[in-house]
């Protein structure tokens, strides 16, 4: 129980920089195993970081809230993100088995640096919550415990409409990702996802507010 509250606190920040809806067909590329479709795959991921070209830091209020069986959690703090991939959670009124993890709320944006662990590829295309999506898949170089990686981002916004991960033991985790501008940036404003493993399932939302956008955060924030 204890491993899956922590899980549930830090998955869900990994794309900050669900599931399909029934009957939605996925519009599969031609060749989606050549070299062309990883390029194609980096290319909108340098899409989605020129869209936050020019933000440098930001500090926001986050709430989170926790639901699994025999327990209902709810945490808030605040986050912190720096370029190019800093980012680190600091949540207020701990249980005490969490205040002795103190490095579990150190954790990376998506960024190149993650993506290099991963073959990127652009295997489709597909509508979600009415937006046009490009569908990409990332698979771990040498992570035995990952299958894949499925991105969802906007054709219009270039943001991460949804995320899921699948695991080799046929656990898994889906997000769905809101955003909201803010001096300019789209950024994340709501996540709500499923987390099932082999024994136990929960679900997570995620709410965060009050952006402070390039205030100049210190490496202080982040020890």
């Amino acid at each position: 129980m204890r491993t899956l509250v922590l899980f549930l606190c830090l998955g869900f920040l990994f794309f900050a920089p669900g599931h399909p809806a029934a009957n939605e067909e996925i519009g599969k590329v031609k060749g989606d195993s050549g070299p062309q479709r990883v390029a194609e795959a980096e290319s909108i991921f340098q899409q989605m970081n020129a869209r936050l070209q020019g933000l440098r830091d930001y500090r926001a209020a986050l709430t989170i809230g926790i639901r699994v069986p025999l327990l209902k959690l709810t945490l808030k703090g605040d986050v912190f993100f720096r370029e190019p991939d800093k980012l680190k959670v600091q949540l207020k009124g701990l249980p005490d088995f969490l205040k002795d993890q103190p490095d579990m709320f150190r954790t990376s944006a998506l960024s190149g640096n993650f993506r290099k662990g991963y073959v990127s590829r652009l295997i489709g295309s597909q509508l979600q919550d009415g937006m046009q999506c490009y569908l990409i898949e990332m698979v771990p170089k040498s992570d035995p415990n990952v299958k894949n990686i499925h991105v969802w981002v906007s054709k219009d916004t270039y943001t991460a409409a949804r995320v899921h991960y699948y695991y080799t033991n046929g656990a898994y985790i889906k997000m769905r990702q809101q955003f909201k501008p803010v001096s300019g940036f789209n950024l994340l404003s709501h996540v709500s996802g499923e987390v099932k493993f082999p024994k136990i399932g929960g679900e997570v939302d995620m709410d965060l507010d009050d952006y402070k956008v390039n205030s100049g955060l210190k490496d202080e924030a982040f020890n």
